[in-house]
């Protein structure tokens, strides 16, 4: 007997995920072990880890790597305060209240000179006082990169791919070819947590961004969450095979490294049966699935007989 496990309702996700949508993704694909299928069909419910519990030790594991400014850095920089010194009487988002404030300040001294552009006396000071503001970035960069880290743990990630026919992952994830394969669909009418997926970046390098990035006044509502995507979608270019998509949220209990959340039924599109699954694993499932989903067609996998490639044969 297998042991419940507690799930977490996930219809009506739409407040909870970002507004940047999977782009025209219709279904994506879960590989899974014969017994991890089998408890998800059974339970109803998806397994999101932390990335703690990820096989890449890379996997949002890494530090940021910072480009050195330029002078073209800090002149973009300058524009971009000094056009938002005209868009808003607010305290400048991103800061706090008090640094903020100051800031706003001498917003406000720029906005008078604005009428008559500023001298290049001034510009040389502010554009000194940036680079001070980069500096003290620096500065603090080892606790930034400790508070990115403990950013991470609180975060739940459900993986997917846009295949199902990879004999490495079939071969990787699903018990050597005697797992599953499940369709997800993305269904706008239930408003499933796959509309949210987004494409992970495959890469040879680590990561880098600018030090302009944290002090870019023009766009500082959007830094942390362009800097947590950085972080949860890039991966080394040897993973680019998986062709994996992310769901990218927070974990709803953050003292556990992992979450059991609920799915409804019409999100599953179909089944797929390792071509060494076990005959008794075969059973098992189908009747599951009969019962519990009869509109899902069931596939059985097997070898192509002219390539290195795998074919699906409807189980009817």
């Amino acid at each position: 007997m297998v042991a419940e496990v507690p799930v977490i309702l996930c219809w009506g996700f739409q407040n909870q995920r970002t507004e940047k949508m999977s782009p025209n993704k219709e279904h994506f694909y879960k590989y899974y072990t014969a017994k991890s299928a089998f408890l998800t069909l059974r339970n109803g419910s998806q397994k999101w880890s932390n990335p703690i519990e990820f096989n890449d030790p890379f996997d949002n594991q890494f530090d940021f790597y910072f480009e050195e400014p330029n002078d073209q850095d800090i002149d973009e920089l300058l524009e971009s305060f000094i056009i938002n010194s005209f868009k808003s009487d607010q305290p400048v988002p991103g800061f706090p209240l008090d640094v903020a404030n100051n800031l706003k300040r001498i917003q406000e001294f720029y906005r008078v000179l604005g009428n008559i552009g500023l001298s290049e006396e001034h510009t040389k000071l502010l554009k000194d006082g940036l680079r001070q503001g980069i500096s003290n970035v620096e500065v603090v960069l080892p606790e930034l990169q400790k508070n990115l880290q403990s950013i991470i743990k609180t975060l739940s990630i459900f993986c997917i791919s846009e295949i199902h026919d990879s004999i490495l992952m079939w071969s990787h994830y699903s018990d050597n070819h005697k797992g599953a394969v499940i369709k997800f669909l993305s269904l706008k009418s239930i408003d499933s947590p796959l509309l949210g997926a987004r494409p992970v970046h495959y890469s040879q390098n680590l990561p880098k961004t600018k030090y302009t990035d944290f002090l870019n006044f023009s766009s500082l509502h959007r830094r942390n969450e362009d800097i947590r995507d950085l972080l949860t979608l890039t991966k080394s270019e040897v993973w680019s095979y998986e062709k994996e998509w992310r769901v990218v949220t927070e974990l709803t209990d953050q003292n556990k490294t992992h979450e059991f959340v609920e799915f409804h039924p019409e999100e599953v599109g179909s089944i797929y049966l390792g071509c060494r699954m076990e005959k008794s694993d075969k059973e098992q499932l189908t009747e599951l699935v009969r019962a519990k989903y009869p509109k899902v067609n069931i596939y059985q996998a097997i070898k192509n007989q002219t390539q290195f490639a795998l074919d699906f044969l409807e189980i009817p």
